[in-house]
């Protein structure tokens, strides 16, 4: 008997000009993980610089892959203007059809003291 396959998702990152690759790397380790709990098939991460947001590029990764799920850090990660940050989040949902993942909230934190 075969395993059904699992479902796609895809991984946006907005990289900061700052940022070092090891912080990108831990990142990119945060989907993999989240998506690996969840028994996602994680078939693409996407990175866009800091300063830009292609919002037609965000449908046409989760088209391109017939992702059924979005994995972000957070919302605020992808734009920190809240009613913007609200319509994209529901852009995604009805218009691709994908599930937003928030994966900052998504995850249980750590009860060490």
């Amino acid at each position: 008997m075969s395993t059904p396959p699992r479902p796609k998702a895809v991984a946006y990152l907005r990289i900061d000009p700052k940022d070092t690759d090891k912080l990108t790397a831990m990142q990119e380790k945060l989907f993999s993980e989240y998506a690996a709990q969840h028994h996602f098939d994680l078939c693409h991460i996407e990175f866009e610089p800091g300063n830009s947001l292609a919002v037609g590029r965000i449908g046409q990764i989760i088209e391109q892959h017939s992702a059924r799920h979005f994995l972000v850090l957070s919302m605020e990660n992808v734009t920190a203007h809240p009613m913007l940050s609200n319509s994209l989040k529901e852009a995604i949902t009805y218009g691709s059809g994908a599930e937003v993942h928030e994966i900052e909230t998504d995850c249980p934190k750590s009860s060490a003291p």
